[in-house]
């Protein structure tokens, strides 16, 4: 059996996304558009995989907790639902799309201009890879906060 002629490839990097969409999704979902932002910066070529996964876990630690920390200090409404500043959601959104395409732009259009027939990848699952991201940061954020307020709760 020969094996010379059966060398494998390396893996296929789908093609990345418009900065202008995964920059739109993180104006609506934060926590998933840096993600995607982090994961389009892979498929760019601007960092290998192992930087990107650790990236990511950094991403989704910091969001977790700085949510857990914002309803901590979110005060409640009749029913024991928070009341968010939207100053400060606000603030988040627009600071969270505004990096991501600066960061994603420059590399984006080297990449347009070498693969001129290649189409960005799907907006589509650009979105449903943002929401998925962000409901897990958001469970861990919530779990987060439960923890930190029974743990307060009991040493009262």
């Amino acid at each position: 059996m020969q094996t010379q002629n059966t060398t494998q490839s390396p893996r296929e990097v789908p093609p990345p996304w418009s900065p202008t969409g995964v920059s739109l999704i993180a104006l609506f979902l934060p926590p998933g558009g840096s993600v995607l932002t982090v994961w389009n910066l892979q498929r760019l070529g601007r960092m290998d995989i192992t930087a990107a996964r650790q990236m990511i876990l950094v991403i989704m630690l910091v969001f977790a907790l700085g949510y857990a920390v914002l309803l901590s200090l979110t005060p409640m409404k009749t029913g024991g639902i928070p009341q968010f500043d939207s100053n400060s959601i606000t603030l988040i959104n627009f600071g969270t799309a505004i990096a991501s395409y600066l960061v994603q732009r420059p590399k984006f259009l080297e990449w347009k201009n070498t693969h001129k027939r290649t189409r960005p990848g799907s907006v589509v699952s650009a979105i449903a890879i943002a929401a998925l991201y962000t409901v897990l940061i958001s469970v861990v954020a919530s779990i987060s906060y439960f923890v930190v307020q029974l743990v307060m709760g009991s040493g009262a």
